[in-house]
């Protein structure tokens, strides 16, 4: 039986410098995502970009897998961030200004870098975390549909159901 990859980071960041030379490196791993695509991103690229050497990369990340992960959490933590800061303010608003606000929010999040989140969502083959991750996703975009539908029968304008005819 085949063992099993894991997705979790070896080690969690302690210090400034140790959480600086992790951000360099989900930083080196977007830019390859985004502008070579998820095959030509490799552990040895992804460190020589970031200026370390693997070594320091396989103290935090054991796979390529698990860069991944921590970059799809990163991102997903972004949107969130974004719509839940616009969520806060419109709790007490009426339907008709909070779900367009609400629609807004979702696709300023979804603005934040979109060729990452379409090689996110595309290229990248799932582990069983990353394969929860997106369904994490899928729900927001449900929401974000439903919104939508919401916001439009809420604002569209009354058109007459039959004309009548003299």
């Amino acid at each position: 039986m085949p063992r099993k990859r894991s997705t979790n980071p070896r080690k969690l960041p302690q210090q400034d410098r140790s959480r600086m030379t992790v951000e360099a490196i989900l930083e080196a791993t977007t830019h390859i995502l985004t502008e070579e695509g998820y095959d030509k991103a490799n552990t040895n690229r992804i460190a020589e970009r970031a200026g370390i050497s693997i070594g320091s990369l396989y103290q935090y990340f054991p796979n390529k897998e698990s860069l991944m992960a921590a970059l799809m959490e990163q991102h997903s933590n972004e949107i969130a961030e974004l719509v839940e800061s616009k969520l806060t303010n419109l709790f007490d608003a009426p339907l008709e200004i909070a779900i367009p606000e609400l629609v807004k929010a979702v696709i300023a999040a979804h603005a934040i870098n979109p060729r990452l989140h379409q090689v996110l969502n595309e290229e990248i083959p799932r582990s069983e975390r990353l394969q929860q991750m997106q369904k994490a996703e899928n729900a927001l975009q449900n929401v974000t549909g439903i919104s939508y539908a919401v916001e439009r029968f809420f604002t569209r304008e009354a058109t007459p159901t039959h004309s009548s005819a003299n």
